[in-house]
């Protein structure tokens, strides 16, 4: 049903339409192909918001996730365009974090669990249950994504930019 309902639509666009679709539908296989691979790992992925088992809400983990990794004044925080991509209290050496290949290992080394994936420019942060198999390498195709534990000992930034990260910032020197 859903197949020749969007054949029809199709049908309507003009060529130009459909290329602008293309790529809609580029990034969405793109998605679907992400989460598959994880699903062949054991993991499970919901919708924060749609979970009733926590007391966390989507807004609630992002100003949580500013608030313990983002330790800046407003002032800094404009002055380094944090609000256009949080990785930048990185990239401007505002924070003490590990880049490149160490924040690789780091990440592929910390125990994980349950984990939070937080988009840039998305207001729905996402749960990753079961989540001990996941790897640095499993994330090389999402862009500006934080992924943290419940705890919020840690968290991982996997950028858009392939010059620039990943990161990875220890919120507490114990928590290694």
């Amino acid at each position: 049903m859903s197949r020749k309902y969007i054949d029809e639509l199709l049908n309507e666009f003009s060529e130009e339409e459909l290329d602008r679709t293309y790529y809609v539908l580029e990034d969405l296989n793109c998605q679907f192909q992400f989460e598959r691979h994880l699903a062949k790992k054991g993991i499970q992925i919901g919708n924060l918001d749609l979970n009733l088992d926590t007391d966390w809400n989507s807004l609630q983990l992002q100003r949580k996730w500013d608030k313990t990794f983002a330790t800046l004044t407003e002032d800094e925080k404009r002055a380094i365009y944090f609000y256009s991509y949080r990785w930048h209290i990185c990239s401007y050496d505002k924070v003490s974090c590990l880049d490149r290949q160490a924040a690789r290992e780091a990440f592929d080394k910390v125990k994980k669990s349950t984990l939070f994936f937080m988009y840039e420019h998305a207001r729905n942060v996402q749960t990753f249950q079961h989540a001990s198999t996941m790897t640095s390498t499993d994330l090389d195709s999402q862009d500006d994504i934080y992924v943290f534990d419940e705890t919020f000992s840690w968290t991982y930034i996997h950028t858009h930019e392939d010059s620039i990260g990943p990161y990875f910032i220890w919120n507490d020197l114990k928590a290694k």
